[in-house]
């Protein structure tokens, strides 16, 4: 997409903005507009076909508005190497000083605008030595090192997880992503203890999740092992699972010792 320059554009097919004795025809004003949409380059030598492409106009009509405008002084024509030929615009010449103040310019010459200042290039030193070379390669290589151990470290826990896990198996882009949420060992534990469940369920084959659904649902947090509870936590002692308990025989009176624990344990 090309960007023209609207307010020049539009100063010039505004005719309240020119001149009192400019008289330019249809075919003048299009020629003009159209060679002001190169406005914004650097200079301005499109070719014959553009200009006519651009204008809506014929090679004849061209001709005669480009030479019609060059008597006038709107733009001035230079012979450039090749074929094509370069344009100056000098629209001061068609527009009074109400239309050159809406245009934003007065002309567009190259050739006569001052040069363009550039700023320095940043000072550099003015040699490198082996010394720099050498602390250059040695940060290189240790980045290096550092990338691929990370990658072999990633490599080694996917493989770890797609070991256990009951369906298909994790893509590194999907391990990627997961592990962005938790530790390796977080999701292989999750991982194991579902396929667990699978076993114990004997879960067909087709209903079991893959992996990648599994890993972007986070799936390792609901299947995370769950340490034992001791029953010295839920009746002190002494403790249900006691040998004496266990292997006493179950009178009435021991059932009632029991029941008498239990409800000292629960209600405190």
């Amino acid at each position: 997409m090309e960007y023209y320059n609207t307010q020049v554009v539009g100063a010039i097919n505004i005719r309240p903005y020119w001149k009192q004795q400019i008289d330019l025809t249809g075919g003048d004003i299009a020629v003009l507009t159209a060679l002001c949409t190169w406005w914004n380059c650097e200079h301005i030598y499109p070719s014959w076909a553009a200009i006519e492409q651009r204008s809506g106009q014929s090679r004849r009509t061209v001709a005669n508005s480009l030479n019609h405008l060059a008597e006038l002084g709107i733009i001035e024509t230079r012979r450039t190497p090749g074929a094509t030929s370069e344009y100056a615009i000098h629209l001061d010449a068609l527009l009074n000083h109400d239309g050159v103040v809406a245009a934003g310019a007065a002309s567009h010459d190259r050739a006569s605008e001052p040069p363009r200042t550039y700023r320095p290039l940043t000072p550099v030193a003015d040699r490198v030595t082996a010394d720099d070379i050498a602390r250059a390669r040695a940060k290189h290589d240790k980045a290096a090192a550092e990338k691929q151990a990370q990658k072999a470290q990633e490599a080694q826990e996917r493989a770890e997880f797609n070991e256990v896990y009951p369906g298909t198996k994790a893509t590194t882009r999907d391990w990627r992503k997961a592990r962005q949420y938790a530790t390796a060992q977080e999701i292989t534990d999750g991982a194991k203890t579902y396929a667990d469940q699978c076993r114990r369920r004997e879960t067909p084959a087709r209903y079991i999740r893959t992996a990648r659904r599994w890993l972007e649902d986070h799936d390792w947090e609901n299947y995370q092992p769950q340490a034992p509870t001791s029953s010295d936590d839920l009746l002190g002692n002494p403790r249900i699972d006691s040998a004496d308990l266990v292997n006493a025989e179950a009178t009435p009176e021991l059932m009632a010792n029991i029941a008498t624990m239990w409800d000292n344990a629960t209600n405190g």
